[in-house]
């Protein structure tokens, strides 16, 4: 099966002590100490949602 891209628009919200990652259609939801952090927690939390999914 070809790689397909796919663009996710991700709500970042400060939380205590870090960032609450969200990305609304499929509910994924994550969380970062930084912003950095967080960015790499949701795009892990996305790439095994889609493992589970396919």
């Amino acid at each position: 099966m070809p790689e397909q891209r796919v663009t996710f628009h991700i709500l970042y919200t400060p939380d205590e002590g870090g960032y609450n990652a969200l990305e609304p259609v499929i509910g994924t939801t994550s969380w970062g100490g930084d912003l950095a952090e967080a960015k790499a927690m949701i795009a892990e939390a996305l790439e095994l949602y889609f493992v589970e999914v396919m």
